[in-house]
């Protein structure tokens, strides 16, 4: 987008983006209003600002901002700026757990999930208030799931972060559900 009003009709147009990157160099009190309408529409969008000096840099953490650069701008500097969010976008979409259900495709947020079960094909995944029926394998959802996750068994995955007990013969869960442990 070349302005600020094409930019706007273009995020009602299409999805959010995950970065936006804004020149504020012309016009700083102008662009950061936007970055805020923008936040407040379509919630924490990281920002990269373009600006010409650091001279009135509190400003632009009005918002969610990711990276101030100083033009001219040095795309090495660029590239390593959106190379970290990029990887802090993968890391946060590995936060989530995308299932396979009779309804469709599910998004499970994996703080909601206590432990994960299998029997007989059938997946089910536990939270505090919800259980999901899902189909899939273990190993395949294990290989989705964040690091705090574990394997403790053949038929089971908890969430180390919900765990209350370990024994020797299972995992107690803050839930108080009883999770068997392998030897």
């Amino acid at each position: 987008f070349t302005d600020l009003e094409s930019f706007r009709e273009g995020l009602l147009l299409q999805w959010p983006p995950d970065i936006a990157v804004l020149n504020i160099a012309v016009d700083m009190d102008a662009c950061i209003g936007t970055a805020k309408k923008i936040q407040d529409a379509y919630g924490r969008i990281p920002f990269i600002f373009l600006m010409d000096s650091y001279c009135e840099l509190a400003k632009v953490f009005q918002v969610n901002t990711a990276a101030c650069l100083k033009l001219p701008l040095q795309p090495v500097k660029m590239t390593a700026a959106l190379d970290h969010l990029m990887n802090e976008k993968k890391e946060r979409d590995r936060e989530v757990l995308l299932v396979k259900n009779q309804s469709g495709m599910e998004l499970i947020p994996c703080e909601e999930i206590w432990s994960i079960g299998s029997c007989r094909h059938t997946v089910t995944v536990y939270g505090q208030k919800n259980i999901w029926k899902c189909y899939g394998k273990l190993d395949e959802m294990m290989e989705r799931l964040p690091w705090y996750f574990l394997r403790c068994h053949q038929s089971w995955i908890v969430n180390m972060e919900k765990l209350k007990e370990v024994q020797n013969s299972y995992i107690e869960m803050d839930s108080a559900k009883r999770i068997p442990v392998s030897r």
